[in-house]
């Protein structure tokens, strides 16, 4: 039994630094570098090497094991949120000066539908950060948003499909859409492939749960050829808030706060990207104070100090996450 949340198949950074430049090359595995000692606890840095940005709380979808699907829905998704164009901007003009390696347009939300989603990742081309990416479920690849985004310097694009059949996957994401999601790819790879870029890297994602647990197999046979990476997800289940502790729990701690920070599409800074990460407490506000300042706040640096010390127990919400982490074989 794996104990990882996330198994890809394949080797990002070797492909990602083959195909870059070089002088980008060396910069990408410099990121790479940092991102390992920090994730690993060997070295903290006085910036996150990663940020993510939530740019809203919306979802065309409804999945079954998203906070999204949830009914009722959370408070905080019960009324529309956005971050204006030009504060994103500000944040990936900060993120650039702090030293900040890479950035991921996403939260719980569907980046797709935000407007201005083509724009801002120019922006974060121009910065030149070393990893621009983000997570969709596919619905809005449509041909002209796919030459947009290989055109705009995205280096990674993520898709979550999670089915190899239309039974499966209206099950899984309450949606009628598995074919449309299929050929959206197939074309992105061919607009990639036939574009003067070998970016972004292309990799489809299966959250392994009870619904499609059979059909596993078949979807990596199908995609290992097509894409360039498969991931193949344990779930992390956000109905389960009283799960028991699980077993050899002072061996586990959880990387994220160390190289990472999540700001949320109302401002608000958290130090972990997972669904339950929505019930931590906020440790600053982005439209109030800078990234640089929350990080190396007294509160940030004790959160991070109680993962690096196996003390995750201690917070409740932490607890509950980890927890209700199902693995499957």
């Amino acid at each position: 039994m794996s104990n990882k949340l996330t198994v890809t198949i394949g080797n990002i950074d070797q492909k990602m630094a083959k195909i870059l430049p070089q002088v980008k090359s060396q910069s990408y595995l410099k990121y790479r570098d940092e991102f390992n000692r920090a994730s690993n606890f060997i070295e903290r840095y006085n910036f996150p090497v990663h940020v993510d940005i939530e740019l809203s709380n919306l979802c065309n979808y409804s999945c079954a094991f998203c906070v999204q699907g949830m009914k009722p829905k959370p408070e905080y998704y019960k009324k529309k949120k956005l971050l204006n164009k030009k504060v994103v901007q500000n944040i990936l003009d900060q993120c650039s000066e702090i030293g900040v390696k890479s950035v991921q347009f996403n939260g719980q939300d569907e980046p797709t539908i935000y407007p201005d989603l083509v724009e801002i990742i120019k922006h974060a081309s121009l910065k030149g950060f070393d990893d621009i990416y983000f997570n969709t479920n596919g619905s809005k690849l449509s041909p002209a948003m796919s030459h947009a985004l290989v055109d705009a310097g995205l280096t990674k694009i993520q898709i979550s499909i999670d089915a190899f059949s239309q039974t499966t996957y209206t099950q899984v994401r309450k949606k009628e859409t598995y074919k449309k999601v299929v050929a959206n790819i197939l074309d992105l790879v061919k607009i990639r492939d036939n574009s003067m870029s070998k970016l972004p890297l292309i990799r489809v994602s299966f959250v392994i749960n009870d619904l499609n647990k059979h059909e596993a197999g078949d979807f990596k046979k199908f995609w290992l050829d097509k894409v360039d990476f498969v991931a193949m997800q344990n779930l992390l289940d956000v109905h389960n808030e009283t799960a028991p502790l699980i077993e050899n729990s002072e061996t586990i701690r959880c990387n994220m706060p160390y190289f990472r920070v999540m700001i949320k599409a109302d401002g608000g800074v958290k130090p972990c990207c997972t669904l339950f990460g929505d019930q931590l407490v906020e440790f600053g506000n982005i439209h109030n104070e800078e990234i640089n300042t929350i990080w190396n706040s007294d509160q940030f640096r004790a959160f991070q100090e109680l993962h690096k010390e196996y003390r995750w127990q201690e917070n409740e919400v932490c607890r509950k996450c980890i927890n209700s982490t199902v693995f499957y074989e």
